[in-house]
């Protein structure tokens, strides 16, 4: 009240003293002048400017009003307010500036800027599993396709005559269409003779049965798609299977656990090895059905590479037995797990060897790239504490190491760090003769495995015989030639 009463003339007195009467505070230059009014040299503020030293507490910070001056200011009030040190370090007292250590100043916390990551990165603190999002990206994608390539082709996005399909997707010859595991297009040596010579269902098929008199029927080349062949030689077909999925029910199970415990083990061990893990286990699947599988089951999904997931997750455990608080608990889970989807394997149409190929391509694998357990690191004289985080950094270290200089890197190495790395190469070989042998199995010799088919199967009310070949004026059931 006191400042608006002094300078609004309207509110003055008769006794009180014109503004314009008031004699003028003489202005004393700054001592900023040689420098930009906007930019004052340190010098000048560490030789005038000297923080207070006493708590806030103890000076008066009531407001006087505009009749207050100090005498002992030595520069004006027409004088910028960036002028004034006490002004621009603000109400902290810390200057715009950075000032050396030597200074008295309280130092200013430069803001600072995360380092690489974006907004998920930054919010969950963790590394983003880039391929199992694309991975998963891909696996809608294509199943989006699946359903539009069966409206296509029956007139339904999902398989309804002659029989539903329980997983809600296409059709089995649609899934063959497309490039699911289905032995007839990849090779010509079959249990019922040629796949060239036979006839079979067409892509677009609705009926329980296919002959020739019906007129529903079509050659090898119409059902596999893609391209003509004389011979059946898709191999890829043990690829692509990864990326496909007999239904919603299907898709929806197997992303929940790929998004869960399969974003998190990619975090873990880091995208590489995680990706050769979940590839290698995935395809070893459908290659182990392929020789070993009814050849009429057309196969497709990613339980395979997820069961890889799972040995993985099962290593680990075992490596941090003594870290866990409840390890058998967490045991028991993982069991159940496996339990599970082995019991689900045996019912009709679903490749159960795809889920044993993938659990064991995962354990071979996975002793060939994770980290030592802590058993061996303590005898190797490293007592740092087991952390799968940091496994991908220091086994990166050790291959850049490796590839600097490979005399330097094996050098006085203890004999428990060289066991162990034998007992890695074994099975890392170990994995790829697997893959050599069962590869050269299916395309050359077609060694068939009789007592095999009871991994994958029941033997009550002729279940073992579902997926089998029929011949082509018997009946079939095409709800049952998936997994």
């Amino acid at each position: 009240m006191a400042a608006y009463s002094y300078y609004n003339p309207a509110n003055r007195t008769q006794n009180q003293t014109p503004l314009s009467a008031v004699s003028p505070v003489v202005e004393t230059p700054s001592p900023y002048r040689h420098e930009s009014p906007y930019n004052p040299s340190l010098d000048d503020v560490r030789t005038t400017y000297k923080p207070s030293q006493e708590p806030y507490s103890h000076e008066d910070l009531s407001y006087q009003g505009a009749s207050t001056y100090d005498n002992n200011r030595q520069y004006g009030e027409n004088i910028p307010l960036s002028e004034h040190p006490q002004h621009m370090a603000g109400a902290s007292h810390r200057p715009a500036y950075q000032l050396n250590s030597s200074s008295t100043l309280p130092q200013p916390v430069p803001p600072m800027r995360e380092k690489g990551g974006g907004f998920w990165a930054r919010r969950r603190g963790k590394k983003i599993p880039f391929f199992v999002y694309t991975v998963s990206l891909i696996q809608i994608a294509v199943f989006i396709a699946e359903l539009v390539r069966n409206a296509q082709l029956t007139g339904s996005p999902i398989q309804t005559k002659p029989t539903f399909n329980p997983m809600i997707g296409p059709s089995p010859y649609t899934m063959i269409n497309m490039g699911a595991r289905f032995v007839p297009c990849m090779r010509d040596k079959l249990t019922i003779g040629s796949s060239v010579a036979s006839i079979w269902p067409c892509p677009n098929a609705t009926t329980s049965t296919f002959s020739t008199a019906d007129g529903n029927v079509c050659s090898i080349q119409e059902l596999c798609g893609f391209s003509y062949f004389t011979t059946p030689n898709q191999w890829w077909r043990f690829i692509t299977p990864m990326f496909m999925h007999a239904g919603i029910i299907h898709i929806g199970f197997n992303l929940l656990l790929q998004l869960t415990l399969g974003a998190e083990m990619e975090r873990e061990i880091g995208i590489v090895r995680f990706a050769i893990v979940y590839l290698a286990a995935g395809i070893f699947g459908f290659v182990l059905g392929g020789n070993f599988a009814p050849q009429g089951l057309a196969s497709t999904g990613a339980s395979g590479a997820l069961f890889g997931v799972l040995a993985l997750v099962l290593l680990d455990l075992f490596y941090t037995w003594k870290q866990r608080e409840k390890p058998v608990r967490d045991l028991l889970f993982i069991l159940l797990d496996f339990a599970i989807s082995f019991v689900l394997g045996l019912l009709p149409g679903i490749d159960n060897f795809a889920h044993i190929g993938g659990c064991l391509m995962g354990l071979a694998l996975g002793l060939a790239f994770l980290r030592s357990p802590p058993a061996l690191q303590s005898k190797l004289g490293n007592t740092d504490e087991y952390n799968s985080m940091t496994s991908a950094a220091l086994q990166n270290q050790g291959v850049r190491r490796f590839l600097k200089s490979p005399r330097e890197f094996f050098s006085g190495r203890n004999p428990f760090w060289w066991v162990w790395w034998l007992i890695r190469a074994a099975f890392l070989t170990l994995a790829i003769v697997a893959f050599i042998l069962l590869l050269r199995n299916f395309f050359i010799y077609n060694v068939e495995c009789k007592w095999c088919r009871y991994f994958t199967c029941l033997p009550v009310s002729n279940w073992c015989s579902i997926g089998n070949l029929p011949q082509p004026t018997t009946t079939t059931n095409p709800s049952r030639m998936f997994v």
